[in-house]
């Protein structure tokens, strides 16, 4: 099967995200965002699953603007990609990498899972203004002042980030659809219906 996708974590953005930017350019024609729920790191955490479901449904409406569904799966992440892969689900995956250590490990295994079954994927350092090491004088020596670190760190940022295609909706609806899967993601009390309407994510 061709189709494209993008294994979401925890980066909401559809402009600047090289991911997503990476799945807009890709020629196949079946592209989607797959975000895994694992419940069990979301225990005791009633207001992270609050933020999270309210993410995801923004994010959703976001991306119906630019044709991409989105899939949201509650299993552990392995097992979601080993029947992904047994389904023939995909064939490309892009994603943002962690900063997260115990995130990194994961990642690590899903590698290997693609790997073994041939499935192209390509990874970014999204989640950082510049990868760790890059900065370096034009000797390949580490900075030792700031003033000068900062100003190659931000010309190496903007020559970096030029390239993407700005896809920034901000007139987008805030109707949105119920989704079954990102509904049962919110707390069962409802204690966050009072401050629902002051703020959101």
């Amino acid at each position: 099967m061709s189709c494209s996708v993008v294994w979401l974590k925890d980066d909401f953005r559809t402009s600047y995200n090289q991911a997503i930017n990476a799945l807009i350019e890709d020629e196949n024609k079946e592209k989607k965002i797959i975000y895994i729920y694992e419940k069990r790191t979301y225990l005791l955490c009633e207001a992270q699953q609050w933020w999270l479901a309210k993410s995801l449904e923004i994010f959703q409406k976001k991306l119906e603007n630019l044709k991409i569904s989105l899939d949201v799966v509650h299993e552990n992440t392995t097992k979601t990609f080993k029947k992904l892969i047994s389904n023939n689900s995909f064939d490309r995956i892009y994603w943002n990498k962690s900063c997260h250590a115990n995130e990194n490990i994961i990642e690590e295994d899903v590698k290997k899972i693609l790997k073994e079954n041939n499935v192209f994927y390509k990874e970014f350092e999204a989640n950082l203004l510049n990868p760790v090491g890059n900065i370096k004088k034009d000797d390949g020596t580490p900075y030792k002042v700031f003033t000068h670190y900062w100003k190659k760190a931000e010309q190496t940022y903007l020559r970096n980030n030029l390239r993407f295609n700005d896809k920034i909706y901000k007139n987008y609806n805030h109707n949105l659809k119920k989704d079954e899967n990102i509904e049962s993601i919110y707390p069962k009390k409802n204690w966050y219906k009072k401050f629902e309407k002051y703020w959101e994510p």
